[in-house]
């Protein structure tokens, strides 16, 4: 059985490197090495670093003759993995057809009319596919058996079978199967880290955020009383094996960033304390790091101690999930519960005790209650953070999450096409800005945020490569913005919030490479 995964060609964020928009494609990797370890010829296709387009994608497919091609992707890029999957099904009739991940997985009966899905392998996806693969394997059709699964039937009904138990014991897992990626093409021209590498130490996460997909794709799906039940689920390896996993990046593939995309990195406490050790004691503290990373556990775990381990083990970059000033404004879309005074302790011990760690924050902006001030404020509580670089997305309602549900039901959402749910696009008005308000006002405090000179001389001149590099990007995107601020101003430009490929420097662009 010739099993093919493929990421297709794809729009970019062109606020970033092309190269930095393309990490691994760990899921892909790690459901290779899994398969492989039963004997199953599989091959992986990353199209994007490889800057293959449509046309090349075609003719390497026609070459493949695969048994089953898969694809796992995000809401935003969805429409490409369904383009993959047709091109598939036109080169080879009697091909079978896989789809996973964040979007397929909620969004079943909606992408299984398309006609592009044979089988949805729901959330974690390891034991459902090998199960689906021995069944085509041997030519029988009790596809029912098979929990963690999605298709329609023979009599055009849809069936979803009972969840799957999660893997319990990530140790268990093989090593990725780096080997079947371009590893040589990530992050060429980084703006972050040259020759870094994405990685995760744990699956799931400790808080089930209504706004976000990602602890959905890996927690605990229980079926009761007909009902589909999902709890948060944190698992991670040992340190022992994640450094394994650490040493063959670096020293077989040269890999000197890392870059964490673990939901929370830091919930662990004594994992951090012992990964950190491992990493001092062996050596490898030349490594420099990427991590999300929770503000109560920083305080925690620098109390302890730890937090400074972990900085001389290579943490370098910090991304921390702000989303609101107040902790009641978190609590409206379940975010961790813990006070203003908190965040505001962890950032002071970031800006005083590790001045080389560059601080990324994110905030939700369009929230139900949205005012014009209430985004002002935004912008003045990241200054008085002292954020080095604020991202302000657009909050999204993803399929399948809390906010999903509930923006269908009260038809808040504005935006269909999926194309957009890029988290800068607003999908939903507030109860008092509409979408364009939301967008301009966005840009507005990004522009603020990025054009005070006190805040750029802060870091433009530091003596941390990492730290000096991202705040001349930062400046240039700041740049951009103005620029086009004023392009639009003088009819130049015209801002169209329903175009996803519009001139709006946060939006997604077509490379050249696209259709080649």
């Amino acid at each position: 059985m010739h099993v093919v995964f493929i990421r297709a060609p794809r729009y970019i964020w062109p606020f970033i490197n092309e190269s930095d928009n393309w990490l691994m494609p760990l899921g892909y990797a790690s459901l290779a090495a899994y398969l492989r370890e039963f004997g199953i010829d599989v091959e992986i296709i990353d199209c994007p670093p490889l800057k293959m387009g449509w046309k090349s994608l075609r003719e390497k497919m026609a070459s493949l003759n695969p048994d089953i091609v898969g694809v796992g992707d995000e809401t935003v890029y969805s429409h490409e993995g369904l383009k993959a999957l047709k091109l598939a099904k036109k080169l080879y009739p009697d091909v079978v057809t896989v789809a996973g991940g964040h979007h397929f997985s909620n969004i079943v009966e909606e992408s299984l009319k398309t006609g592009a899905i044979d089988f949805i392998v729901k959330w974690e996806a390891e034991k459902s596919l090998h199960q689906l693969i021995q069944t085509l394997e041997k030519g029988e059709s009790n596809y029912e058996d098979i929990n963690g699964l999605a298709f329609i039937n023979k009599n055009g009904a849809f069936i979803e079978t009972p969840p799957m138990p999660l893997i319990e014991d990530l140790d268990t897992l093989p090593m990725p199967a780096y080997d079947l990626l371009p590893m040589e093409e990530y992050t060429k021209s980084s703006i972050f880290y040259l020759n870094s590498a994405s990685i995760y130490h744990s699956r799931g996460c400790i808080g089930n955020c209504s706004f976000c997909s990602c602890w959905i794709n890996m927690a605990e799906h229980q079926l009761k009383d007909g009902e589909i039940k999902r709890f948060p689920r944190y698992r991670t390896m040992s340190p022992e094996k994640v450094i394994e996993h650490v040493d063959i990046l670096h020293n077989k593939y040269g890999i000197q960033g890392l870059v964490w995309v673990d939901d929370t990195f830091n919930a662990d406490q004594k994992w951090n304390e012992k990964f950190s050790d491992l990493i001092i004691d062996r050596g490898l503290d030349g490594l420099h790091w990427w991590a999300f990373l929770r503000a109560d556990f920083i305080v925690r775990d620098e109390k302890a101690g730890i937090f400074d381990k972990m900085y001389r083990a290579g943490l370098e970059h910090a991304l921390i999930g702000v989303e609101r000033p107040t902790s009641q404004g978190r609590e409206k879309f379940k975010k961790f519960n813990y006070s203003q005074h908190m965040t505001k302790l962890a950032f002071r011990i970031l800006t005083e005790n590790y001045p080389n760690i560059f601080i990324q924050a994110t905030f939700l902006t369009g929230i139900r209650n949205e005012t014009k001030q209430s985004m002002l404020n935004l912008f003045e509580y990241a200054k008085e953070l002292k954020v080095d670089y604020p991202s302000f997305h657009a909050v999204t309602p993803n399929p399948g999450t809390d906010l999903w549900y509930e923006a269908k039901e009260k038809g808040w959402i504005e935006v269909d096409d999926f194309r957009q749910y890029d988290w800068f696009t607003p999908i939903m008005p507030s109860k008092y800005m509409d979408r364009e308000e939301i967008a301009q006002t966005q840009r507005e405090i990004t522009t603020k945020f990025a054009g005070r000179p006190v805040w750029w001389l802060k870091g433009a001149f530091n003596s941390n490569k990492h730290r000096r590099k991202l705040y001349w990007w930062a400046a240039s995107q700041g740049f951009k913005v103005i620029l086009n601020n004023i392009l639009e101003k003088f009819g130049l430009k015209k801002f169209d919030p329903n175009i996803a490929e519009m001139s709006g420097f946060m939006h997604l662009k077509r490379p050249s490479w696209y259709n080649s």
